[in-house]
């Protein structure tokens, strides 16, 4: 009756450490759950933050290509800016044929050019 009693002691001692061991992994089970709940929310939030973001290039993309398809539409339809620049270029190019005419005939106004050197630049600036 003695070695029943001893088991009998020996098996309560041994279920109340696997009772007292349950208790912990319940717990510990518990903190893990939470874990879990809070890392699911955080990749929900990096989810959406990286759809937004994709949706926003999309945009910012589509709103470039038609701009620079816009643009080019804008530069072959519209030669008015190509003459002005043109005539203005030419202008530009005149006033400084000019200038350098003119900065000649001081010289030979000077004496420092004669008539023929006068003729001879003159007729090299024209002929740029």
């Amino acid at each position: 009756m003695r070695s029943q009693k001893e088991r009998l002691d020996s098996s309560v001692a041994a279920l109340e450490e696997v009772s007292a061991e349950n208790v912990k992994l319940k717990e510990s089970l518990k903190d893990a759950q939470g874990d879990t709940l809070q890392s699911n929310h955080a990749n929900s939030i990096l989810f959406i933050f990286n759809v937004i973001v994709g949706i926003f290039l999309l945009i910012a993309l589509l709103w470039m290509f038609t701009k620079k398809r816009n643009d080019g539409d804008d530069k072959n339809n519209d030669d008015t800016p190509r003459r002005k620049n043109s005539k203005s270029g030419q202008d530009e190019n005149f006033e400084h044929k000019l200038d350098r005419i003119q900065k000649l005939g001081n010289l030979r106004d000077k004496g420092l050019l004669t008539d023929e050197e006068f003729n001879l630049q003159k007729s090299q600036i024209l002929g740029e």
